[in-house]
Formats: structure tokens, C-alpha cells, sequence
């Protein structure tokens, strides 16, 4: 009877041991996870701001073409 009773309990050890590495394997992907998405963020936030740089020196560059003369190419293609 004891060496039932110490088998069980070793199998309930064994198995809460079990659970707790799974836990533990659980916690460093999701931490890695975490890690992922920290990276993820900033990335996009550099991305957001490349843009909005190309997005500004579009405009730039458009007020400046506005601002030019025309010249006699542009305005034979104009008449085309």
C-alpha cells in the first residue's frame, strides 16, 4: 500500500515538474514574443517617419517646380 501511495506521489511530482517546464518554456516565448513586438513597433514608427520625410520633400520639391520657369522643352511638350 505505501509503495502505491509513494508511487502516485512521485508521478504527481513528476508530473507537476512536467507543467512546470512547460510553463517556464511558455514564459521565454512569450517574452520573446514581447521582444518581437518592442522590435516590430520601432521599426514601424522609423518607417512611419522615412515617409513622412519622402512626403515632405515631395511637397518641397513640388512648390519649387511651380516656382521655376518654364522652359521652351516643357512648353513644346505642353502644345503636343
Amino acid at each position: 500500500m505505501m509503495e502505491a501511495i509513494n508511487k502516485l506521489s512521485r508521478d504527481i511530482h513528476e508530473g507537476f515538474k512536467k507543467v512546470n517546464d512547460k510553463f517556464k518554456q511558455f514564459v521565454i516565448r512569450l517574452e520573446n514574443i514581447e521582444e518581437n513586438m518592442k522590435t516590430i513597433k520601432a521599426e514601424d514608427k522609423l518607417l512611419k517617419e522615412r515617409v513622412q520625410a519622402l512626403e515632405d520633400g515631395k511637397k518641397v520639391m513640388d512648390k519649387n517646380m511651380k516656382k521655376m520657369p518654364e522652359t521652351k522643352l516643357s512648353q513644346v511638350s505642353k502644345k503636343k
